[in-house]
């Protein structure tokens, strides 16, 4: 029998899938789990329309993670921080509290955003720092200066 996957089944496929299934399978698991329905003109039309959708979805999501990226791109961060005389901070400038000003100035920041080989910054001074989201990398100039 003649199904198409509503969601990913383990064993027999992903969403989407047009697959042959014993009928037994497919009238006793499948189709009162809303797993699967029979495969008809209207249910795969249905299905190629979803897919369509979900593809311009992924488009427009990566489009913006480009923009995202190259507005950050060369960005500068300043920080004024309390510090001793010398130069050394009190309390080390940690990635957290570079993440929320990025985050602050691009609120579509996704998620899952990182800085890349960070190392906490501790004295005063002009520092560089690779910021890491989706598949897409900017560098942003960080100054630290000592706060009066």
């Amino acid at each position: 029998m003649k199904v198409v996957l509503l969601t990913d089944v383990k064993k027999a496929g992903r969403k989407g899938d047009v697959v042959d299934v014993a009928e037994g399978y497919a009238r006793n698991y499948l189709l009162p789990k809303k797993l699967a329905a029979f495969a008809n003109e209207a249910v795969l039309k249905t299905m190629a329309q979803e897919k369509k959708q979900s593809e311009k979805k992924a488009d427009m999501g990566l489009k913006q993670m480009r923009g995202i990226a190259s507005r950050l791109s060369g960005m500068g961060l300043f920080f004024s921080l309390p510090a001793a005389t010398g130069g050394r901070l009190y309390a080390a400038l940690k990635d957290s509290e570079i993440l929320a000003r990025i985050k602050e100035l691009e609120p579509w920041l996704p998620e899952g955003a990182l800085i890349k080989d960070y190392q906490p910054i501790k004295t005063v001074g002009e520092y560089g720092a690779k910021l890491k989201f989706s598949k897409y990398e900017a560098s942003v100039k960080i100054t630290v200066t000592a706060k009066e």
